[in-house]
């Protein structure tokens, strides 16, 4: 989605310039400015949709931006009670502002992948460490209970609009495994997966450089399942009061 509207600002940059039409240029800010505005009422539409979910209780919670959020985790792991936390455009800091719609459902398994949004902003590895620090401080003190997998940020390649760096692809997943080990979280990565020879997230799994393909997320899923064959399932939820149930 993001890439969809994002090219035809690219390519309308392109042409002004070439065409030395840089008086325009206004107009292009305003057009950058409307993709904005896009992005921000997608995200808040999806957190509207999340702070209405009737489901207080889960298995397993998904979390994370665009990457977890594309992925059908319910339909994946059908035995469990799987719930889809992730935004698309999230940052490590906003899934922290986010947190309490995950600490609310207490689930038994937690995977977190973020972080690939703070590079897209130009953010510096030591301040997106210094995030996942805050972040994973929060998830220690709400969800003692909870058995937490960090996967590893996703490489992206050349496709892609904005310039990621694959060293601080490194930078940040190196942390997170060293992290992971010293708080006593699993750590997977999962970025090997789909990377090519030079380390770059593999065209064949995804079509704009970032996202991913439907045959990225069967192969992740058959990644995480040892993992989620772990969890024993929940009982059924009961409906919360603003849920009607149909007398008998």
């Amino acid at each position: 989605m993001i890439k969809k509207i994002l090219l035809p600002l690219s390519l309308t940059l392109n042409v002004l310039f070439i065409g030395g039409l840089a008086i325009a240029v206004p107009k292009v800010i305003s057009v950058a400015d409307g993709f904005s505005a896009v992005l921000s009422d997608f995200m808040e539409r999806r957190m509207d949709a999340i702070e209405a979910s009737q489901v207080d209780r889960a298995d397993i919670v998904f979390l994370g931006d665009s990457i977890t959020h594309e992925g059908a985790w319910d339909e994946y792991f059908p035995g469990h009670i799987a719930v889809n936390r992730g935004i698309g455009g999230d940052t490590v800091e906003q899934v922290i502002e986010r947190f309490h719609q995950v600490a609310k459902l207490t689930p038994s398994q937690l995977f977190v992948m973020v972080g690939i949004n703070n590079l897209n902003e130009g953010n510096a590895v030591d301040a997106i460490v210094a995030q996942y620090a805050t972040l994973f401080d929060r998830i220690d003190d709400s969800l003692e209970g909870t058995g937490v997998v960090i996967q590893s940020v996703l490489p992206t390649n050349d496709e892609w609009l904005f310039d990621v760096s694959l060293d601080d692809v490194n930078a940040l997943n190196s942390f997170l495994s060293a992290e992971a080990e010293r708080r006593g979280y699993r750590y997977i990565d999962v970025g090997t997966l789909f990377a090519d020879e030079q380390g770059r997230l593999d065209p064949a799994y995804s079509n704009d450089g970032i996202h991913l393909s439907g045959d990225a997320y069967r192969l992740w899923a058959d990644l995480l399942r040892p993992y989620v064959d772990t969890v024993e399932a929940v009982d059924a939820i009961a409906p919360t009061p603003s849920q009607s149930v149909p007398s008998q």
